[in-house]
C-alpha cells in the first residue's frame, strides 16, 4: 500500500481497509476485483460483480456492502493533488463520470484488466524514484478515465 494527504493507492485490497479511508473531500475510485455487493451513492442502488468501477466526486456519500472475501482496488486523490495542474483538476471537476455516471457495471473483461492494470501502475509510481512520478499518474489517471468512457 502506498498513501500520503494528496493520493491514496490500494490494490487487492478489502474492503475494510478502504471504508476507513474513504473520504468526501476526494475524488475515489473504487474497482471490484472479486466478489459481490451493492452500493447506494447518491440517490442510485447498484448492485456490485468483478469488474465494475465506482467513481465518487468530492461531497459524494456512499452506502456500501461487499462479501467478507471481496477484494478491491481504491484510488483517493485530493483536490489539492490538482494544485499545478488545472487542466487536470478542470478534467476531473467537469468529468461526467463523476457527476452523472457514478458506476459503471459489466466492463469488458479486457477494460476491465486494463483498469486493474492502471491501478496497478499508479501504485509503482507512487513507489517509484523518479522524478517525474506526479506527471505519470495525472496521465494514468487520465487513462482511467478514457477507458472507463468507452466501456458503455
Amino acid at each position: 500500500m502506498k498513501t500520503n494527504a494528496e493520493l491514496t493507492v490500494r490494490c487487492n485490497s478489502s474492503p475494510e481497509f478502504i471504508d476507513r479511508h474513504l473520504n468526501d473531500n476526494a475524488y475515489q475510485i473504487l474497482q471490484i476485483v472479486s466478489g459481490t455487493g451493492f452500493v447506494f451513492l447518491g440517490t442510485h442502488l447498484s448492485f456490485l460483480s468483478s469488474g465494475d468501477l465506482v467513481f465518487m466526486k468530492p461531497g459524494s456519500s456512499l452506502i456500501w456492502s461487499l462479501s467478507g472475501k471481496a477484494t478491491l482496488h481504491y484510488c483517493k486523490v485530493s483536490t489539492k493533488y490538482f494544485e499545478k495542474y488545472p487542466h487536470v483538476a478542470r478534467l476531473f471537476d467537469q468529468d461526467k463520470i463523476f457527476n452523472l455516471k457514478m458506476i459503471i457495471s459489466n466492463p469488458p473483461q479486457g477494460q476491465a484488466s486494463a483498469i486493474g492494470m492502471l491501478f496497478k501502475m499508479i501504485r509503482q509510481e507512487m513507489e517509484g524514484l523518479h522524478e517525474d512520478k506526479k506527471e505519470a499518474i495525472l496521465i494514468h489517471l487520465q487513462l482511467l478515465l478514457l477507458l472507463a468512457h468507452r466501456i458503455n
